[in-house]
């Protein structure tokens, strides 16, 4: 589908296709028993769900046509009609019996049941374990808070701030034999955060499994304004969609870079080049997870040793960290920190101490340790989008774009690292087209993958650098390795499809 807005724009093929008897039976006395039926997600058979929909009256928006009509993700569909014959509930799922391209045999990506509290749901659960009896584990992708309960009461495991949970082999067993649930919902037992980014009324823990965790977006966090360009309106969309189709020339003449498919279209493949990555380098995802956690570890010791906030000490490494390798931004932090609380407003000198980084970065550095709010000194969006990163691990959907990101839009879109570079400097509507791509692209990745965004993005940057011989990234992105990953580049080894 073209545009960002792609489920606005789907023209339901409307197929009237003759009522079967044989699929909805009926029973002794004649009424319409309920009734699962499993279908393969063809173009036809949506088609055909669809048309069903309009015979009953189902309005254009429903939800339940996003799941059963309108997404495609899925090889199957599974459809549950009520005592009269009517669709009233689906799920859209993926199913593989040889484990190839997906960490799970059952993987649901979306599902909608309009009657509520009839156990339809838990029905629906456990009639997927049933139909394939060779599958190990099940999980669901981009579980809202308010459907995560309904899933854990089914056996399914979240960890805090995921938005995918988990049907272990054990818990898929027990959905085979034994009839799910009808208990009805206590809210009692799923207590809710006050605030959020959404408004707060999160669910705080999951039928107690869980410990109580921060929200998502915690009320503390620097806004960094616009990071996304998913649900843009018609017109940004358009605007976006324009601009990449458009081949990009160099002011000094030459290709900038290629024209590019639709948005949407180009953060899949950049999605799936993140996804390729990471399953390529063992190791990886678990150091991701545990990358920014670390990092955090590291802004409370330097506020210990320096005599600073951790947030100060965040913040400066968040300053000057553009253009700088890690070990020079490493070291530039500890420089500045050092000598900036001891000088006060006499602080210049310290530009001494600020070689391999910017001066307007080094000077928003200066500015953090001497005091100032990293909300009104941090300036570009990889800034703020690192602070927070750094200071709430896990806890936001931001995204830090750096250099090494670059790659995935050169791996992903076929394009040269300089090419993708041209990207990352592109901007429509004021927002930097590149870096929101790159952002996106990691967030679907992160959803796939059942974690954070920033996990899924440190993940992406040690497996990069791993793949190009850098063993410890963390310790020795920048000097002759980083020189090494250049040359790489400039022979067309870094930016394959």
């Amino acid at each position: 589908m073209r545009g960002l807005a792609w489920d606005e724009h789907v023209v339901p093929l409307m197929v009237r296709a003759p009522f079967d008897e044989a699929k909805h039976p009926r029973d002794p006395r004649g009424r319409w028993a309920h009734s699962l039926t499993h279908l393969r997600s063809t173009a036809a058979a949506r088609a055909a769900l669809g048309a069903e929909m309009d015979a009953q009256g189902l309005p254009p928006d429903s939800p339940l046509r996003g799941v059963l009509q309108y997404d495609v993700r899925g090889t199957h569909k599974l459809v549950h009609r009520d005592e009269a014959g009517r669709i009233d509930a689906g799920i859209d799922y993926r199913y593989q019996k040889r484990l190839r391209t997906q960490s799970h045999h059952i993987e649901i990506n979306n599902m909608r049941v309009l009657p509520k509290r009839q156990g339809i749901g838990s029905a629906m659960i456990a009639d997927l374990a049933r139909q394939y009896p060779d599958a190990k584990e099940m999980a669901v992708y981009g579980a809202v808070e308010n459907a995560k309960p309904f899933y854990a009461m089914t056996g399914a495991k979240f960890v805090p701030w995921s938005h995918m949970g988990e049907w272990d082999a054990a818990a898929v067993d027990r959905l085979r034999r034994t009839q799910a649930s009808r208990a009805a919902f206590d809210e009692a037992k799923h207590p809710r955060v006050p605030r959020g980014h959404h408004g707060g009324g999160e669910f705080a823990h999951i039928a107690g499994e869980l410990a109580e965790h921060p929200p998502r977006q915690p009320a503390e966090a620097i806004d960094t304004g616009r990071n996304t360009f998913a649900g843009a309106d018609k017109k940004l969309a358009a605007a976006v969609d324009k601009k990449l189709a458009a081949p990009q020339m160099l002011r000094a003449g030459g290709l900038g870079r290629p024209g590019l498919p639709p948005y949407r279209e180009s953060v899949q493949r950049v999605r799936d080049a993140i996804l390729r990555e990471i399953a390529t380098q063992p190791g990886a995802l678990e150091m991701g997870k545990a990358w920014y956690p670390n990092e955090r570890k590291h802004a409370e010791r330097r506020a210990k040793a320096y005599g600073v906030s951790p947030a100060q000490a965040a913040g400066v490494m968040a300053a000057t960290s553009p253009r700088a390798s890690y070990d020079i931004n490493q070291r530039v932090t500890d420089e500045i920190l050092d000598a900036v609380p001891r000088l006060r407003e006499a602080a210049e000198p310290v530009a001494e101490a600020g070689g391999g980084v910017m001066g307007t970065f080094r000077d928003e550095g200066v500015r953090i340790a001497l005091g100032e709010s990293p909300d009104t000194a941090l300036g570009g969006l990889k800034q703020r989008s690192f602070f927070n990163n750094m200071m709430w691990p896990g806890q936001t959907d931001d995204v830090t774009v750096d250099t090494w990101m670059m790659d995935t839009m050169a791996q992903g879109l076929g394009m040269t690292h300089d090419q993708a570079a041209h990207l990352g400097r592109e901007k429509v509507g004021g927002s930097p087209l590149g870096y929101l791509l790159a952002a996106d692209a990691t967030r679907d990745a992160a959803k796939r993958l059942g974690i954070a965004p920033d996990q899924a993005q440190a993940a992406y940057w040690i497996a990069r650098q791993q793949a190009l011989g850098i063993v410890n990234p963390s310790a020795q992105q920048g000097r002759t390795k980083r020189g090494s990953a250049g040359r790489l580049r400039a022979r067309g080894e870094v930016g394959a499809a």
